[in-house]
């Protein structure tokens, strides 16, 4: 389902680059050389919401965000984080299925350990 062009609150108009998919994909964000559960909560081809019970990297952090459910990784820098919410600006996505820079070798393993 795609999301309204319109906010939920007062109709203005929503200026993100692409429209957003709400999601509940189970998620692993890593940064700083870990990793932690999340869950991204919506989606687009440009940026995702993840929610977290850990803390969050602040904004400007560079992160990979691996979707569980779609073997994908998403590398991208953290926009915003609030509350236990964070927005990721996507940089570049790859399938992790396939061949990958030796730069994603550590998420294709922590992938490929977690859906077994």
């Amino acid at each position: 389902m795609v999301l309204s062009r319109f906010r939920q609150t007062g109709g203005a108009p929503d200026r993100r680059a692409a429209p957003r998919e709400r999601v509940a994909r189970r998620s692993k964000l890593m940064f700083g050389g870990h990793a932690e559960d999340c869950r991204i909560t919506d989606i687009s081809g440009s940026g995702a919401r993840i929610s977290s019970l850990r803390a969050l990297p602040s904004k400007g952090a560079v992160v990979i965000v691996v979707d569980l459910a779609t073997g994908f990784a998403h590398e991208g820098q953290v926009a915003w984080a609030k509350d236990g919410e964070a927005g990721i600006a996507f940089s570049q996505s790859r399938d992790l299925r396939g061949l990958i820079p030796a730069s994603l070798q550590a998420a294709k393993a922590l992938w490929t350990l977690e859906t077994r």
